[in-house]
């Protein structure tokens, strides 16, 4: 991205990223619906809040881990509550349609219970991050990202037409450009 993306404030002439980093948006299932999916949420959202230079993306509902699931097709899995009064089944969840989308899409949460919890740890979880990224000049004012070392391996996953999938563990180190 660094190398093809101009990230030069044309106004001030300086280095500016404004991409926008987030885990999920409107269009795709939210992770609390599925096995584990608030883990992998808070890694994802780790990643771009203290690692990634740019702007942070959050979709609404995401921190209170909401998970229901409102599409009514298996081919089209989104998680877009109203802000407003919705639907008892969007409230409440239960559902019910699987999904011919992802390969053993391992629901849930969106299986069972009530979606709105303002309570829920994830909010702290994402205010402490924010503050760690206001409070350090390091986590906030970067935009040098290196790879050190990727002991990682590609897996070839089923449902995932022959494409490869890296997983294992990466290292890096980020911090700032020096005279940028």
């Amino acid at each position: 991205m660094a190398v093809s993306n101009d990230l030069v404030n044309a106004n001030i002439g300086q280095l500016d990223p404004r991409h926008m980093y987030g885990v999920t948006n409107q269009d795709v299932f939210r992770w609390p619906a599925i096995k584990d999916g608030e883990k992998k949420m808070l890694l994802g959202l780790f990643i771009t809040t203290l690692v990634m230079p740019g702007i942070l993306k959050l979709l609404w509902g995401e921190e209170q881990a909401m998970y229901v699931l409102d599409n009514t097709a298996d081919n089209y899995i989104f998680g877009r509550q109203a802000m407003s009064s919705a639907l008892a089944r969007q409230t409440h969840g239960c559902y019910k349609l699987g999904s011919s989308q992802y390969f053993n899409f391992p629901l849930d949460k969106a299986l069972r219970g009530l979606d709105r919890d303002p309570s829920n740890a994830t909010h702290n979880v994402l205010k402490a991050m924010y503050h760690m990224r206001l409070a350090s000049p390091t986590l906030n004012d970067r935009f040098h990202l290196e790879q050190l070392s990727n002991l990682t391996h590609e897996a070839f996953l089923p449902g995932s037409n022959s494409t490869p999938t890296e997983t294992g563990i990466w290292s890096v180190v980020h911090g700032n450009f020096d005279g940028v």
